[in-house]
Formats: structure tokens, sequence, C-alpha cells
């Protein structure tokens, strides 16, 4: 599995996990995309419905996130948000 881990000024992280599998000589890929925020509850739920959880990510994963987030990201995020309600 392959991980790419793509930020975004206003402090949403993209990730794409790749997925590689290869069976009888053929190889099936998969590219899982999706976006987290620094707030949580909009982070997208798994795919059983229950809510996102940090600690279900790749710790390569985790660890970017949490240096991502610095308080600067984490309010320019909620200004953006706040925005977009507007």
């Amino acid at each position: 599995m392959s991980t790419i881990i793509m930020p975004h000024e206003t402090g949403q992280v993209e990730i794409q996990r790749r997925i590689e599998v290869e069976v009888d000589g053929e190889v099936f890929r998969k590219t899982k995309r999706y976006v987290l925020t620094p707030d949580p509850l909009l982070n997208p739920p798994k795919s059983d419905g229950t809510p996102w959880d940090m600690e279900d990510e790749p710790e390569e994963v985790r660890v970017f996130c949490e240096a991502w987030w610095t308080v600067e990201r984490v309010t320019a995020w909620q200004a953006f948000v706040a925005d977009m309600g507007e």
C-alpha cells in the first residue's frame, strides 16, 4: 500500500491510499481518496458508518496531521468553515 498526503493551506489534508494486489498473475489496484480536517466531526465516517477516529489512520498520516494542524492552521480552518456558513 502506498499513501500520498497532500496538505491544503486552509488546514485540510487530502489522503490518497493505493492498494495493489496480485492474484494469479493479474494485478488489481484501488485508490481511496478522502480529505481530513482539523475538526473530527467533519471527517468522513468509516465504511461501517461509525465515526472517524484518527487512531484508525496509518501512522504516517497521524504523524503528518499532528504536525500540520498547528494552532494557526486550525484557526484558519475554523475561519474558513465560518465563512462557508455565512
